[in-house]
């Protein structure tokens, strides 16, 4: 294929999340930023397919796959991988249209999906195709940076308690008919498993080498403000933390995230939806001009790369 030149920088930001993080929230912080630098801002949102797709099937009469029985497992997994497809697709032509827009300056193109590290080695060989046909890409990795790192005996994760408690306290609070494939119909137990065994996914992850391999920036900023709900915990640390750190240490190593019946886990998530009743948490974000700003600070650093990085 002919490389066809393209001067112009795009920024690809890919959050490192889980669900519940707020991502709207952050979109608005980049979009903001954007604005005040006149750089172009596009946005892609896998939710956004995903109920696209479910839309299709319902004006066929097929029912969403809410069970969790053999069929339906088969038929999420199916849409999950359409969904994906359909992404990279979006992709190609939102790069293609920033681009080629007649706008001067960098561009941003934000990925509203969680990206845990399973998912970088598809993503990196689409960016790295995509440089190779003469895009100029920098993979950016956007991290909620967290006060205090949650720790099981074996494992750290790049997430606080508190950072854990947001994500659970967003997604039991989540209207169902808003949200498509990901929690429509489940309940609540199947909301909190799903939280943690995304966080599983990130376990350990400064350790792993693609973390600082396949992106060229990772920008860490606190989006809650996390040390004044470390504050908040320390009375009601004990009621919680254990059993968070239980939940991790039993539901073992995945590749992806099942939401198959695990009686045991099944337990622990009671008892950690017990505990979370009780604390009646509440997520406070830090002022919103404080995180523009670091954001700022972050691209600003930043040089015009001199490479394609091939």
């Amino acid at each position: 294929m002919e490389q066809k030149e393209t001067a112009r920088l795009i920024y690809v930001i890919v959050p490192l999340t889980v669900p519940g993080s707020s991502k709207n929230k952050i979109i608005s912080y980049f979009e903001a930023f954007c604005k005040k630098a006149v750089w172009e801002f596009e946005m892609l949102s896998v939710k956004a397919i995903k109920l696209e797709i479910y839309s299709k099937l319902k004006e066929r009469g097929v029912s969403m796959p809410l069970d969790n029985d053999e069929m339906n497992q088969q038929r999420r997994k199916e849409i999950r991988k359409k969904s994906s497809e359909y992404f990279y697709e979006q992709m190609a032509q939102k790069l293609e249209s920033l681009a080629k827009s007649a706008k001067s300056g960098p561009a941003m193109l934000f990925l509203r999906k969680n990206h845990p590290p399973g998912s970088w080695y598809t993503l990196y060989n689409f960016i790295k195709k995509k440089r190779e046909e003469g895009f100029l890409i920098e993979l950016i990795a956007f991290l909620p940076k967290p006060f205090k790192r949650f720790e099981t005996a074996n494992e750290t994760y790049p997430i606080s308690l508190g950072g854990i408690l947001d994500a659970l306290i967003e997604l039991l609070e989540r209207e169902n008919e808003e949200e498509g494939e990901t929690l429509e119909g489940q309940p609540e137990s199947e909301r909190i498993q799903l939280v943690l065994k995304f966080v599983k996914l990130y376990a350990n992850l400064e350790n792993n080498r693609y973390y600082y391999k396949n992106f060229n920036g990772i920008i860490e900023i606190e989006i809650s403000d996390e040390q004044e709900a470390e504050k908040r915990l320390e009375p009601n640390k004990k009621s919680i933390e254990p059993l968070i750190a239980e939940f991790l240490q039993e539901c073992g190593e995945e590749k992806g995230v099942n939401l198959v019946p695990d009686g045991f886990l099944d337990k622990i998530t009671l008892q950690i939806q017990e505990a979370v009743e009780k604390l009646k948490w509440k997520t406070v974000l830090r002022d919103e001009e404080k995180i523009v700003s670091e954001i700022a600070n972050f691209f600003a650093k930043r040089k015009y790369p001199k490479k394609r990085y091939y």
